[in-house]
């Protein structure tokens, strides 16, 4: 994790971090990407609430927006910015909290019929509370939020099933 909060001369440079975590799948792409969309993840993650304000597509697609709260952030409002299926597809979320998120998620095959998922956020600070929420070491929340990700994904792809019994991510 990187936090930075000391601009460079000239530049103008918020507290932000970035967190990476990667996921392999059981599924290809073409299956896995589907699923990345805020009205599919009702399918498999048992806590997911949003509310969809905007989408062209009827689903995840360019220019969707969309709103959730999540305990510790509050409320966000999300909106696809890149849908690229089934290689790639960004969300930036707005946090009330004062931060920003720039979610990356970019898929490939893993050559044994499964995928492999890259799942980058960076976080930026545009408040105090943003800012403190940066120094409370974000890194080991979102490793542990993506890895319940993961398994639930993972599980949700072998049996078509939610998994049951995990924390909320």
């Amino acid at each position: 994790m990187t936090v930075d909060s000391s601009p460079a001369p000239g530049a103008l440079l918020a507290p932000h971090c970035d967190v990476a975590h990667v996921m392999r799948l059981c599924a290809p792409p073409d299956r896995v990407f589907p699923l990345l969309c805020p009205v599919r993840e009702y399918d498999w993650i048992p806590d997911w609430r949003c509310e969809v304000l905007h989408a062209p597509l009827g689903a995840a697609g360019p220019g969707c927006v969309f709103r959730t709260a999540f305990p510790g952030v509050g409320t966000e409002t999300w909106t696809c910015v890149r849908f690229e299926p089934p290689r790639a597809i960004e969300y930036v979320r707005f946090a009330a909290l004062g931060l920003v998120t720039h979610l990356t998620i970019t898929l490939a095959p893993d050559g044994a019929g499964g995928a492999t998922v890259l799942w980058h956020n960076r976080l930026t600070a545009t408040t105090d509370a943003g800012r403190d929420h940066l120094a409370d070491g974000v890194e080991a929340e979102y490793h542990r939020e993506t890895a319940e990700l993961e398994a639930m994904l993972d599980h949700y792809l072998r049996t078509g099933t939610m998994l049951r019994g995990t924390g909320t991510a």
